[in-house]
């Protein structure tokens, strides 16, 4: 198995690996704008993201895997550190 895990902070990178290595393959991004590019050469099977990513965040990402014939089947799951459900939603 495939897993993109976008993921600004460095610090939680080593504790996806360690749940999540045995599963397969990972890759980490670090900013919204390098995780398409990553995607179309990985191919993941599953894409784990924070909601709120530098520059762009998680939401146009997720209408472009969903519009996107390649990626719409692909797993999904999304996550934040943001307590404040206003902040979410906005």
């Amino acid at each position: 198995m495939r897993i993109l895990i976008a993921e600004p902070d460095e610090y939680y990178h080593h504790h996806y690996a360690d749940f999540l290595g045995s599963l397969g393959e990972l890759r980490f991004v670090k900013e919204a704008d390098g995780v398409w590019g990553i995607m179309e050469q990985f191919q993941p099977d599953v894409f784990i993201t924070e909601l709120l990513l530098p520059e762009k965040g998680a939401y146009e990402i997720l209408k472009k895997i969903r519009s996107d014939g390649k990626n719409s089947a692909m797993s999904v799951l999304v996550f934040t550190r943001v307590q404040n459900m206003e902040d979410i939603k906005a």
